[in-house]
C-alpha cells in the first residue's frame, strides 16, 4: 500500500435551479478544478475512476451484459 494526499479540491455552486449543466459536466470541472489547483500534470495522475452518465444519473449500466 502507498500513501496518498489530498492536496487540492474544487466544488461547484450548489444551485437548485437555473443550471444548464447536467451532473456529468459538472462532476468534469470540479476534476479539473482540483488538478488544475494542486498543479498535477496528467502523467502523474496514476488512478481515475470513471462512470457513464447513466451511473451518475442513478440509472443501471445499459452496456454491462451478463
Amino acid at each position: 500500500m502507498r500513501d496518498i494526499a489530498v492536496v487540492s479540491f474544487a466544488q461547484v455552486p450548489a444551485v437548485s435551479s437555473g443550471v444548464s449543466r447536467d451532473d456529468v459536466e459538472m462532476v468534469s470541472e470540479v476534476v479539473l478544478g482540483a488538478t488544475v489547483r494542486a498543479n498535477i500534470p496528467k502523467d502523474r495522475i496514476g488512478f481515475t475512476c470513471s462512470a457513464s452518465c447513466d451511473f451518475l444519473g442513478g440509472r443501471p449500466f445499459s452496456f454491462v451484459g451478463a
